[in-house]
């Protein structure tokens, strides 16, 4: 080898054909790839990449949530008094499911008309595990004498 010329050390796979495959600046590059079946590193690098986006997004997606506000309509017809009303907030923020996180502080019985009430309030719930309609029945199952509907009225993620 001469003075002048410098010469870089370069790592060479072949396939099994003996054909060169691809050459690397260094060995371990060169052993990643090898017991990788072949790919480079910058290809395993991007696989590392998406595989740890997709487990954050899952992680992130079983950690999802929403925060939904319902309003409480009584049976028309049944005169039905504030107090009434207070014993469902008690019991609805009673009522447990894996899914919901908590009941909102806060529930509001607010007059429509004509002595007519309603009662407003708000559940925070994993996305993953309960949707609206678990809601809707479970409060319609314990206090379906006294509920008429119940109507979603926001949704917002969390």
């Amino acid at each position: 080898m001469s003075e002048g010329h410098e010469q870089s050390k370069l790592y060479a796979a072949y396939h099994m054909d003996g054909s060169k495959n691809v050459t690397f600046q260094n060995i371990h590059d060169m052993w990643k790839a090898v017991c990788s079946g072949g790919k480079t590193v910058t290809d395993l690098e991007k696989e590392k990449k998406i595989a740890e986006a997709k487990l954050t997004g899952e992680e992130h997606e079983k950690q999802a949530k929403t925060l939904i506000v319902i309003e409480i309509h009584p049976k028309s017809g049944v005169e039905t008094a504030a107090s009434e009303l207070h014993t469902v907030v008690e019991g609805v923020k009673k009522m447990q499911h894996m899914g919901i996180q908590n009941w909102g502080e806060e529930a509001k019985v607010e007059d429509v008309a004509f002595g007519v009430k309603k009662l407003t309030m708000s559940v925070t719930v994993f996305n993953k595990l309960i949707g609206t309609h678990d809601i809707n029945d479970m409060i319609m199952e314990k206090y379906g004498d006294v509920i008429e509907h119940i109507d979603v009225v926001a949704m917002s993620k969390v």
